[in-house]
């Protein structure tokens, strides 16, 4: 009879700097794909004006997440 022992394994977390490697390539893998063809569709200055804007609402939402973790004291996002 053979028994195999349910071993939970822990939960690894990601460093801080694994986790920001992992956004940059994340955002610049998808925006070498898109992004010239949403300006070529846009024209030069609607596709600028409109990654600025994308831009601005990305960084407004990681800091209303940042604001958010801090409020009820947790230190990762799995967390919140």
């Amino acid at each position: 009879r053979l028994e195999i022992a349910a071993a939970s394994p822990s939960p690894k977390r990601s460093s801080v700097l694994g986790t920001i490697s992992n956004l940059l390539n994340t955002i610049v893998g998808s925006g070498i794909v898109g992004i010239p063809y949403a300006l070529s569709q846009t024209g030069l200055v609607a596709g600028l004006l409109l990654l600025i804007g994308v831009g601005a609402l990305t960084a407004r939402s990681l800091t209303m997440l940042v604001e958010c973790a801090k409020r009820v004291r947790v230190r990762s996002y799995e967390d919140l």
